[in-house]
């Protein structure tokens, strides 16, 4: 944490052309009315970049992945779990198979990467 922290609380914040990213948008205003202030903060994304902790652009990777697997164990945990009785446990089983297979047909088929690959060769000098 004070890694991350040392980016961030140095003398050079307070010079104009400090960016506390790459891509410049995260910046410590200038002093100003109240309204510029909120102005700049409205005009940042709703959902932040990775960029704006000072991580990698992968780390958007790994929010999505997480984000999946709580979204599938929440679909989990709805459904009943092993505390129903086998009767309503196997209708629910059903519907959980169901929605499995409705998100299976919306998924695109797995890329054949050797048959891409003789197709469209590649070298790299």
């Amino acid at each position: 944490l004070s890694v991350a922290l040392k980016c961030f609380y140095t003398s050079e914040l307070f010079t104009p052309d400090f960016k506390f990213s790459v891509s410049g948008r995260y910046f410590a205003p200038p002093e100003g009315p109240h309204l510029e202030y909120l102005e700049y903060i409205r005009s940042l994304p709703l959902i932040a970049a990775p960029e704006a902790f000072g991580l990698h652009e992968n780390a958007t990777i790994m929010r999505d992945q997480k984000e999946a697997k709580q979204l599938l164990n929440s679909l989990l945990l709805s459904e009943g779990g092993a505390a129903a009785s086998s009767a309503a446990g196997d209708a629910e089983n059903d519907k959980l198979a169901a929605l499995c297979d409705d998100i299976l047909s919306r998924t695109p088929e797995v890329f054949d990467v050797e048959a891409a690959a003789a197709r469209y060769p590649t070298s790299y000098p």
